[in-house]
């Protein structure tokens, strides 16, 4: 009994003394000098949840800015065939972070095959949302980061 006594005695103090250093690394760190590098800060400690929410918020606002300017299909059918492939790409790069948001909004919970496929996702969505923003010419990506206080 002493001898499991003694060896839970050193196990606290190892996670006493692992607690402290956590917390002693955690005081030790500093801001980021500028408004980019904190956004990137930022994102590192997002969570996943909340890059979700944040990257289909991002993919809505240039669908909204793609039908603003093209509000009949007629018309987006004679844009920039670069463009119609881009947003092509995009709704299907994206279709796995829309299912999961989708939802999660209707109160159902998504699977967990579900929710891989959409962090698997997150990446490749968000660069092709960033591609046609780029054709549209639009500053969408600003917006919604001004708007989540990122910016």
């Amino acid at each position: 009994m002493e001898r499991y006594e003694h060896h839970m005695a050193t196990l606290l103090r190892s996670l006493v003394l692992a607690a402290a250093a956590c917390a002693a690394a955690g005081c030790a760190t500093t801001p980021p000098a500028n408004r980019h590098a904190s956004a990137v800060a930022a994102r590192a400690h997002e969570t996943v949840a909340a890059r979700v929410a944040r990257i289909f918020r991002y993919q809505s606002r240039v669908a909204d800015a793609l039908l603003d300017r093209y509000p009949l299909r007629e018309d987006f059918v004679s844009a920039d065939p670069a463009l119609v492939a881009a947003e092509a790409r995009m709704n299907d790069q994206c279709a796995a972070v829309t299912r999961v948001v989708v939802n999660s909004l209707e109160g159902d919970s998504p699977s967990l095959v579900q929710r891989l496929f959409a962090m698997r996702s997150l990446h490749p969505c968000e660069r092709a949302t960033r591609r046609v923003e780029r054709l549209l010419g639009t500053q969408t990506q600003a917006s919604v980061l001004a708007v989540s206080g990122r910016l």
